[in-house]
């Protein structure tokens, strides 16, 4: 159950961040920010 419920929330939690990112234009540059910030952690 936990599992399902953990799938679940991180399903809605990307669906959610993908309707952002596609409806405002500032959240394009938000999500190109936040995929900066994670490339930089994962070289150092």
């Amino acid at each position: 159950f936990f599992f399902f419920f953990f799938f679940f929330f991180f399903f809605l939690d990307n669906a959610y961040k993908f309707i952002l990112y596609k409806s405002w234009p500032w959240g394009i540059s938000h999500w190109l920010l936040d995929r900066g910030k994670s490339g930089f952690n994962k070289k150092t």
